[in-house]
């Protein structure tokens, strides 16, 4: 197995190993874990990432499949979470079902995959646990406008969370050499992306409540590598 195939494998059992978080602040903590372990490597082989990139080899794609409909929350957490992994994100078609296409450097490409995977699953399964407690407290809103609501929210948190850590990241002379060659690249071998602006925003308690979620947890709290 090779270096960079190992370094994916880490970070995949990272996602997995975490996969039982109690909120999306959680969640994106353990993405930025694995965005960070990913830096590193890149940072100690930039050469060999730099010449992947001016080459082409480097480059490559994934989709990930909806179905007939993309929820509205996961659509803006695919570009989220694109950016976070120094990619980018297209939607596109695969056969009869919709679908999104993160491209860039194909190991940000393959992270991003895996984050968005196990950001989602996380969304899902807070989403299930708050449902049965607010029907077992006498909850009487309508099931899928309560979860489209509370699967926005918690995105809402994920997202910002994701956005802060980013900012936090501090970038080293070689990681911002990187960046940059990565942004050119994708240009180069995809074109230029442009992300329409649009909110999810929802004014019910079942949005508070999901945005909560992720704002009341101790950001600062470990999940286990």
């Amino acid at each position: 197995m090779s270096t960079s195939a190992k370094i994916l494998d880490r970070i995949e059992k990272l996602l997995r190993m975490a996969a039982d978080c109690s909120s999306p602040n959680e969640a994106a903590i353990a993405a930025n874990r694995a965005q960070k372990l990913m830096e590193k490597y890149q940072i100690s082989e930039a050469d060999v990432v730099l010449d992947e990139l001016k080459t082409g080899v480097g480059m490559g794609t994934e989709n990930v499949t909806f179905g007939k409909q993309m929820p509205t929350y996961q659509n803006h957490l695919l570009v989220a979470v694109a950016k976070f992994h120094e990619c980018e994100v297209v939607g596109t078609r695969v056969g009869s079902a919709k679908a999104a296409t993160f491209r860039g450097y194909k190991y940000d490409v393959q992270a991003a995959v895996y984050t968005f995977k196990f950001l989602t699953s996380t969304i899902e399964k807070l989403c299930n646990s708050n449902w049965i407690e607010y029907k077992a407290l006498g909850g009487s809103e309508h099931g899928k406008r309560w979860k489209d609501s509370f699967r926005k929210g918690a995105a809402a948190a994920v997202m910002e969370t994701l956005r802060k850590l980013a900012k936090e990241n501090n970038k080293t002379e070689v990681g911002t050499s990187l960046v940059i060659a990565k942004k050119n690249a994708i240009a180069q071998h995809y074109g230029q992306t442009r992300y329409k602006s649009g909110s999810s925003r929802a004014t019910s308690s079942s949005y508070s409540r999901g945005y909560a979620q992720g704002k009341n947890v101790r950001v600062n709290k470990a999940i286990t590598k």
